[in-house]
């Protein structure tokens, strides 16, 4: 085949109870908001990816009060075209998802033209930019503390 097609035939599922809130220049402000509270942002049921999808947002999966080696659902990503699916479960407390809206058009394999939307990313992390927003909780790795979190990726044929 000449190269992938956009992921506007993906559905994407976030099991999120609140997302956190950004500035104009993408910098965590130290807000979250219900999930709910922006149909933008509501992924808790499957979502198709619109093509120029602006998604670039961390959700927040789970609460402070959440056991933190506890591993837990966070999303899902389904291609209709395909079938294939990836489920991904940490024992991260946040999920930064990204469309690839904002990705420039660029020649690749067999000089396929790729371009927005062409991508997406689901990266399991602490809460962005914690050192500097106090409602946040620390993610300060200390002298003698061990760093341990574990994600799993589960993949499915179509």
């Amino acid at each position: 085949d000449g190269g992938a097609t956009p992921c506007t035939d993906h559905h994407l599922q976030i099991h999120s109870p609140f997302y956190t809130h950004s500035d104009e220049n993408n910098i965590p402000t130290g807000e979250k908001s219900r999930s709910a509270c922006s149909l933008n942002y509501a992924y808790n049921l499957p979502k198709a990816i619109k093509p120029n999808d602006s998604l670039d947002q961390n959700f927040v999966i789970k609460t402070f009060s959440a056991d933190k080696a506890e591993m837990v659902k966070m999303t899902k990503l389904s291609s209709e075209t395909t079938g294939h699916t990836i489920i991904i479960c940490s024992t991260q407390p946040c999920l930064q998802a990204y469309a690839g809206g904002h990705i420039p058009s660029m020649k690749g394999k067999a000089n396929r033209v790729y371009g927005a939307n062409h991508g997406v990313a689901l990266e399991p992390q602490s809460y962005p930019d914690a050192v500097n927003q106090k409602n946040f909780p620390s993610n300060t790795l200390k002298p003698g503390e061990l760093y341990n979190h574990k994600i799993n990726y589960t993949f499915r044929p179509g």
